[in-house]
């Protein structure tokens, strides 16, 4: 798994991630957003979902990735399992597990949407900084 961190950032919240590929990359982005959301250790891999997201080339795949996650999530799910099955330049295929969202969950951050403001993938390992509305 790689790496992430939250930066500071003046309205909205930015996370730094490092993957050792692209999947990896995908997976670690959508772990980094969910522990913005929660406490991960928190949540059980109890419910296993398939998400087919299709974008237009990986930048747009990697919000539109994670924000049907923040769809998911706002129907009442938290997950912490996350497993690309699949990606090609304009779609992916994963399995994602975690539970439906239950009474001792603490909900940390309300994440709206995964943005494009000056997004970009880049070196070798692969590289970004994702800015959440927030």
């Amino acid at each position: 798994m790689g790496t992430f961190k939250v930066l500071p950032h003046t309205a909205d919240v930015c996370l730094e991630v490092e993957g050792k590929d692209l999947k990896d990359l995908f997976e670690t982005a959508a772990l980094g957003m969910f522990s913005l959301i929660t406490n991960i250790e928190e949540v059980k891999e109890e419910e296993e979902k398939r998400v087919k997201v299709e974008g237009e080339d990986r930048i747009d795949l990697l919000v539109r990735w994670l924000n049907e996650l923040l769809y998911l999530h706002s129907t009442g799910y938290l997950f912490r399992k996350f497993e690309i099955v699949q990606l090609k330049e304009k779609n992916l295929e994963a399995v994602i597990k975690g539970e439906k969202i239950k009474p001792h969950h603490v909900l940390e951050l309300e994440i709206k949407a995964a943005t494009y403001h000056d997004l970009k993938i880049e070196g070798s390992p692969p590289r970004t900084r994702i800015i959440f509305d927030v």
